[in-house]
């Protein structure tokens, strides 16, 4: 037989060993894929309602959020400003709702 024959024949018979590892593979992947799609559908069912921020006084829809920072990417010319004032109003928050806590206390044992 012609050696150019016979390596022809070994490269095909090599491919065609590995169309059976191939297609295990493609198997499994799609099995992934649907194992996949039924456990996102399963938490999107569970959890699928509004999302809050919150803390003990505070409570923040995501979407502000969200919003606040579409409005910085999306916009060239106001960015630092949105930006500045954005920071300037959760530091206000922060100040107005920790206004009352005494950061000095010491407890002292009698």
């Amino acid at each position: 037989m012609n050696p150019a024959v016979r390596k022809g024949l070994a490269v095909v018979g090599v491919a065609l060993l590995l169309l059976f590892p191939l297609a295990w593979l493609h198997s499994l992947v799609s099995e992934r894929t649907a194992l996949r799609e039924q456990a996102i559908a399963a938490v999107a069912r569970g959890w699928g309602g509004r999302q809050l921020l919150s803390g003990p006084l505070l409570a923040i829809p995501v979407t502000t959020t969200y919003g606040l920072l579409y409005l910085l990417v999306t916009s060239d010319d106001y960015a630092l400003l949105a930006g500045a004032l954005g920071l300037f109003a959760v530091l206000a928050v922060a100040m107005v709702v920790t206004r009352e806590i005494d950061w000095y206390y010491e407890e002292t044992s009698d």
